[in-house]
């Protein structure tokens, strides 16, 4: 079994980057400091000074397992697709389309009272017994 290289995200939080004010400089540096470490930075977001978008970003939406490129550099991930899909009552893996129809969702006006909370889009993956 090969191991494979840990992965990252970067928050970056500021008015004044969005703005465009602030020119930002520190996600390349991250990212060039955490490609020297061996750690793949996969996903970098900009958020306001806002604290629910920063509790939002935080928590984000929780995806079941998804087959994608990043999946299929876990080791045994073949046993940990099957494992899911039988997990899953609809027999099934979450797809990206799955994830995206939960992001427009919440980005209805009717959703604005949802906030602060981790959003399992999974089919009933994570609450199933088995």
């Amino acid at each position: 079994m090969t191991a494979t290289a840990p992965t990252a995200a970067v928050l970056l939080i500021g008015d004044e980057i969005l703005s465009g004010r602030t020119k930002d400089r520190n996600l390349g540096f991250i990212a060039d400091f955490l490609f020297a470490l061996g750690i793949d930075l996969e996903e970098a977001r900009v958020v306001p000074d806002i604290e629910a978008e920063i509790v939002a970003a935080v928590n984000a939406l929780r995806a079941g397992v998804t087959d994608s490129p990043a999946l299929r550099k876990i080791p045994g991930n073949e046993r940990l697709l099957e494992g899911a899909a039988l997990k899953n009552p609809a027999r099934r893996l979450t797809t990206p389309q799955d994830v995206a129809g939960a992001l427009v969702a919440l980005c209805h006006p009717d959703a604005g009272w949802v906030t602060g909370n981790v959003i399992n889009v999974d089919g009933g993956e994570e609450i199933s017994a088995g």
